[in-house]
């Protein structure tokens, strides 16, 4: 499987604003915080899926050098993480 391993996230987001020439933007307004926060909840709920899949693609990707670099590691990190913020969202009665 081919691609790019980044040393990090922050690389990882500048590399893609480079190459697809743009920038996050942060709207000023958008916000509604009674609702915020049922929307957020519902989208980690409904697109659990999806996100765990795109993570194993990355871990499936990922490799180990040597005890410094062990990309393997970092990806099931957060694939747990994202299992732990989907139980709390299903808790919660989403």
């Amino acid at each position: 499987m081919g691609g790019i391993i980044y040393k990090d996230y922050k690389t990882a987001v500048e590399a893609y604003q480079i190459v697809n020439n743009s920038s996050y933007k942060i709207v000023e307004g958008c916000c509604n915080p009674r609702t915020d926060c049922t929307v957020i909840t519902e989208n980690i709920v409904s697109h659990f899926s999806a996100w765990k899949a795109a993570l194993g693609i990355a871990y499936n990707a990922a490799y180990v050098n040597d005890i410094d670099i062990n990309n393997k590691a970092y990806w099931d990190h957060e694939i747990k993480a994202l299992e732990k913020i989907y139980c709390a969202a299903c808790r919660l009665g989403f």
